[in-house]
């Protein structure tokens, strides 16, 4: 709901999670994270068109989700080289809709996983100390449709990594360094169309320098390999259907076997500043920016035509920016003020990448009540405008102009004492002047609402 608008949905969301830590031993210890989402709504069939038309019906879905997640943790104090972590996880999706006038149509996602790590301490006495983490995870992601289900064919895709990393610490010396390789190969499978295969070696380089107590500088070179998604592979069934003064329009994926993953390079580059007693006793404040370049070689994307969508390749494509980040703390108060600035080009048209944000400023301030447990907070976040993405309108026709927003959240929050200890809540009133507002891909995002968070420790 927003101004002048209310959006015909309702939702009834559960969310529950839960871990918990036993000490088998002081060497190893066993931990769990379960996780039940339940999202029960009426809303239309593709939410981010929010009217209820003859191809847009009002429907009754169901969003459930359950995960979790088994470690092991081996760590003798008498052996500086093991420190192993074994995790096993589980993730379920299920979506069904009953849309009205139509009939049922479902989708589940079940991803099946094993992660093994190690990190070893070596030469800690030296005047170059190593920890070096090692270790491999393969994990199997699998999708089934049922009813009248169009949109998610079944499919599965297998992927296997591993990497080894040394962070070397210079005892002579403020410097930090870091060297990285990792080896990934996914493979995956649908009936219809050839499966995909590919693997990559990427590698990275950090180094860090503090040459003082109160600055920190560092630059990084990192390799990184996305593979593509099921959804991106082998979607082949409606996308929208949408009125128009022409009659309906319906658009529909198009499955790309063809696409390639998504390999790229980036450089980061920046610095830190930290400080004791600036302007009262007891304060403290950090300062960090830093400037990112990537190079990307065939860019994942999605292409929403007139007609279709595909998942598509940018055969090259830059993406460049930075970041700022300040944090403020005194006794009365703490303020952390953030802001991004991020661009992205297809360096073969000069066309900027739609899926890419525009500018955001994030400040929060969070304001103590004495000594009673309770802080009240105000979080602001502010998106420039994504014209620039749409000079001139001709070129670019498939970008909608997004005028830029601020919105507004309230909360007070409790962390628990005395007989509470371990408990926290927050009640939090989101977007609370009600601002409608939309993502810069023209998706509507959410009015005002209230959201009550409760967690306990023991």
């Amino acid at each position: 709901q927003g101004k002048h608008f209310s959006a015909p949905n309702n939702e009834s969301i559960n969310n529950v999670m839960t871990k918990g830590t036993w000490a088998i031993d002081d060497n190893q210890s066993l931990s769990a994270n379960l996780r039940y989402y339940n999202n029960r709504s009426r809303e239309p069939e593709n939410p981010q068109q929010s009217e209820i038309t003859a191809e847009n019906k009002m429907t009754k879905r169901s969003t459930l989700q359950r995960d979790a997640q088994l470690n092991y943790r081996l760590n003798p104090q008498d052996l500086a080289w093991l420190d192993a972590t074994t995790a096993l996880y589980y993730s379920d999706l299920n979506i069904h809709d009953l849309v009205l006038k139509e009939g049922e149509k479902g989708y589940e996602q079940i991803t099946r996983g094993v992660k093994l790590e190690n990190r070893s301490r070596f030469f800690t006495h030296s005047p170059a100390s190593h920890l070096l983490t090692y270790g491999t995870e393969a994990y199997q992601q699998k999708q089934n449709p049922s009813g009248l289900a169009e949109s998610f064919p079944a499919a599965k895709i297998n992927v296997n990594s591993g990497w080894a990393q040394d962070e070397i610490t210079l005892r002579d010396l403020p410097v930090s360094l870091l060297l990285g390789t990792r080896f990934d190969r996914y493979h995956a499978e649908n009936k219809k169309n050839p499966d995909v295969s590919a693997d990559k070696w990427s590698s990275r380089g950090a180094i860090t320098i503090t040459p003082t107590d109160w600055l920190m500088m560092f630059g990084s070179y990192a390799q990184a390999f996305r593979a593509p998604k099921m959804g991106e592979i082998y979607n082949d069934g409606k996308h929208f259907s949408k009125d128009t003064s022409h009659g309906v329009i319906t658009n529909f994926w198009q499955p790309n076997p063809n696409l390639k993953p998504e390999t790229n390079e980036t450089q980061e580059y920046g610095f830190g500043l930290q400080f004791d007693n600036v302007l009262v006793n007891n304060d403290a404040g950090q300062f960090k920016a830093s400037y990112f370049d990537t190079q990307a070689k065939d860019y994942i994307y999605v292409d929403v035509q007139r007609h279709y969508t595909k998942a598509k390749n940018i055969k090259q494509a830059k993406i460049w920016g930075w970041d700022v980040m300040m944090n403020y703390q005194t006794d009365w108060f703490s303020w952390d003020l953030a802001y991004n600035r991020t661009r992205g080009k297809n360096q073969e048209s000069g066309n900027y990448i739609a899926s890419i944000n525009p500018d955001t400023l994030t400040s929060r301030l969070d304001l103590p009540i004495a000594r009673t447990g309770f802080s009240t907070g105000w979080v602001f976040t502010a998106a420039k405008n994504n014209h620039f993405m749409v000079t001139p309108p001709r070129i670019r026709p498939e970008i909608k102009p997004q005028a830029g927003y601020g919105v507004n959240d309230f909360y007070l929050s409790y962390k628990g004492q005395s007989h509470f200890q371990g408990m926290t809540a927050t009640a939090v009133l989101a977007n609370a002047f009600d601002k409608q507002y939309a993502s810069p891909q023209g998706i509507p995002q959410d009015g005002r609402s209230a959201k009550l968070f409760i967690s306990y420790q023991w």
